[in-house]
């Protein structure tokens, strides 16, 4: 079982590997089928709107532009640069897809921004490494979009996102390296993720270099890594639900046996409740409506809903299992937060009931 931990040297590894990439595709015969925009005369619309974030203007503007089934589309990776005030410099997609004679292809961005784009797009088939077990692009990039870079890594430097794709047994620990779950602009702390699937799993990588003036943020805790406080790992919440084991730094998991009532609440409108976890609800064997109901039944949740708790939805969650133990320890479960502390109630759908709560303070 290999360790994940990058080096000083994986940086420069990257650039060289993503130059060679482009330098392929075009001697293969790749074709390119959108070269615009310069600092003077470019098309209008990469840019930021009051509605629309810059990277999934980007994909919009990508999924306008070639002939692509979205549907269809598994990332391969993602490189983007940051000035010194962490505004984006330059981004690299590279994905595969489904053109409209379902013929598998490989499509290549390259954003400058504010409105230069170059795709190249491969003129030959190529071979579809994922079997739709993939990551969609629209998805992570929606998931980068939601992180304020500027508070990422605090102190002086510019800052490199890689998200990458592996395969087959790999351990990560915080030991070698800062782990977190990245789930809509937030870092929950990871100490320990364990995975044996031959399906691909997708790390985040976030690393500061060089100095500027930048000043951290006083008011937002952002993850810090060990080594220098450069380098972070992140986890999307669909890989994951890939893993074996979990184990968060911050968070404990309770098992002991609940109280529950026999009603429902009154005025609670669990037909309104929503599923936060992004992605596919295959985890989900009834609906949201059930899992609030079951969760509120029980008295501690209830508790601490009728105490000024906020209902946020419902979603999969994780606690974390003994190394010796198969599993991940996920479950459907209603999230209710207040002032202190956010609680998972994780549920049993066939059994209706709270087996276990996860909190995290």
């Amino acid at each position: 079982m290999k360790n994940n931990s990058p080096t000083g040297e994986d940086s420069v590894l990257r650039t060289i590997t993503l130059v060679l990439a482009l330098v392929l595709l075009v001697t293969a015969g790749a074709l390119v089928v959108w070269h615009a925009g310069d600092e003077d005369n470019g098309p209008s619309g990469l840019k930021a709107t009051a509605t629309v974030p810059p990277f999934m203007n980007l994909w919009n503007k990508t999924v306008a532009t070639v002939d692509v089934q979205t549907s269809s589309v598994e990332l391969i990776d993602l490189w983007i640069t940051t000035d010194f005030n962490r505004t984006p410099t330059f981004a690299w997609l590279n994905f595969i897809g489904k053109d409209g004679n379902d013929t598998s292809r490989s499509y290549n961005i390259q954003w400058h921004p504010p409105d230069r784009l170059i795709i190249i797009v491969s003129s030959k088939p190529v071979e579809t490494p994922f079997s739709g077990t993939g990551c969609n692009p629209m998805y992570v990039l929606e998931q980068i979009d939601q992180v304020d870079l500027a508070k990422v890594l605090p102190g002086d430097g510019r800052l490199e996102v890689f998200v990458e794709n592996g395969r087959g047994p790999s351990q990560y620990e915080d030991r070698f390296m800062d782990l977190y779950r990245l789930e809509n602009g937030s870092f929950t702390p990871l100490k320990h993720v364990v995975y044996s699937t031959e399906e691909p799993v997708y790390t985040v990588i976030i690393e500061r270099s060089e100095s500027s003036g930048l000043e951290p943020s006083e008011s937002v805790v952002y993850p810090r890594p060990k080594e220098e406080g450069s380098q972070l790992i992140a986890f999307l919440s669909p890989d994951l639900a890939k893993a074996d084991e979990i184990v968060p730094v911050t968070t404990a998991a309770d098992t002991t046996p609940r109280t529950t009532a026999s009603e429902d609440l009154p005025n609670f409108d669990y037909a309104d409740v929503p599923v936060i976890s992004p992605g596919d609800t295959d985890w989900l064997t009834t609906n949201a409506s059930y899992v609030a109901r079951i969760a509120l039944r029980d008295e501690a949740a209830r508790a601490m809903y009728l105490g000024g708790g906020t209902v946020e939805g419902v979603l999969l969650s994780c606690h974390p299992t003994p190394f010796s133990s198969s599993g991940n320890g996920c479950a459907p479960a209603l999230r209710i937060v207040n002032k202190t502390m956010t609680v998972d109630f994780q549920v049993n759908e066939t059994e209706g009931r709270v087996i276990s709560t996860v909190t995290e303070k």
